[in-house]
């Protein structure tokens, strides 16, 4: 049995949200502070920590960075406000994911059921394998694209962290930086790695069939649809 500590200021919330998780035979421990939650870690070890993000003293960041000192326990922020930036900064921390309110029931069950179920690796092993396999099969070392210096690793890390999340993200540089090795990177070490990776050129798109190109379209959509 899974054991869950939840951890929000707000008592209704905690009840219910622990009702419906028991329901699933998780055992279910709840806090109203980050202090208190912290107290109860040094003598309990938890297989998922949900937090909310507004506590009172710490909020629920601080509480993720203490966490992370001592343990790798999956951490998913509740927050809300979908703020980017703290969401960002969640995932830097180690957060697992970023959650906002209102929570939809079935959704959050299936990120708590993926947070249990995610293997905890070393992303500096996994990385230098990947490099090895790369290069064993005649890839450059060029074309692995991996940096070495202070910014790259960060990048990696930012990479690496948000990859097994349900968030959106936007990959900004110049022509020839290599964003969409990143967006493919990202989708390889994502849940949804066994699935299709499409990458499509938007602005050899014209405007005006631009959604039917994405989308789809009904045959007699626009002129030259001939067929859905």
């Amino acid at each position: 049995m899974s054991k869950i500590l939840i951890v929000d200021d707000d008592p209704f919330f905690n009840k219910t949200l622990s009702n419906y998780l028991r329901r699933f035979d998780y055992s279910i421990e709840t806090s109203s502070s980050s202090e208190d939650a912290l107290e109860i870690l040094k003598g309990e070890t938890f297989d998922l920590i949900i937090t909310d993000y507004r506590l009172p003293k710490m909020n629920g960041l601080e509480l993720i960075e203490k966490i992370k000192i001592h343990c790798n326990t999956p951490v998913i922020l509740i927050t809300n406000y979908s703020d980017i930036k703290t969401a960002v900064k969640s995932i830097k921390l180690g957060a697992f994911e970023f959650i906002s309110k209102p929570i939809i029931p079935e959704e959050f069950k299936l990120v708590i059921e993926n947070a249990l179920n995610f293997p905890l690796i070393d992303s500096t092993k996994e990385q230098k394998s990947s490099v090895k396999k790369g290069l064993s099969k005649g890839v450059s070392s060029s074309s692995v694209v991996k940096g070495n210096s202070e910014q790259a690793q960060e990048l990696w890390s930012y990479a690496k962290q948000v990859a097994p999340t349900q968030m959106s993200v936007m990959i900004t540089g110049e022509s020839g930086t290599g964003k969409e090795y990143v967006a493919k990177f990202i989708h390889n070490h994502s849940k949804r790695k066994d699935q299709a990776f499409v990458a499509i050129d938007c602005g050899a798109l014209p405007e005006s069939i631009a959604s039917s190109e994405l989308f789809g379209h009904v045959k007699g959509a626009f002129t030259g649809g001939r067929s859905r």
